[in-house]
């Protein structure tokens, strides 16, 4: 079931599971990083959360750990060109660097 309780026809089950396991050690960091930064009780904080994993699970985007000192996922378009993002540091208003 998709949002609202519509499904999502274009989009082949096994292929959605092949992404995400691809991308499982990642969003398993991205998710310990949304849940230990507290944003998790911020609804719209979870909304680029949730819109990240969505982006993900359609092939969109791909996960990369650029540090390994400070390994912290961020996500990019599959166009390679695109800059990459971070999608707990994207979930805080303001800027924060």
């Amino acid at each position: 079931m998709g949002i609202y309780g519509s499904e999502r026809k274009d989009l082949d089950e096994a292929l959605v599971k092949e992404r995400i396991e691809k991308n499982g050690d990642k969003i398993l960091s991205a998710l310990i990083e949304h849940y230990v930064s507290g944003l998790m009780d911020d609804p719209h904080s979870n909304d680029i959360f949730m819109t990240t994993m969505m982006l993900i699970a359609e092939g969109k985007v791909k996960g990369l750990v650029r540090n390994k000192k400070n390994p912290k996922v961020e996500w990019a378009l599959i166009d390679d060109n695109a800059p990459a993002w971070n999608v707990v540091s994207t979930c805080f208003y303001g800027n924060e660097e």
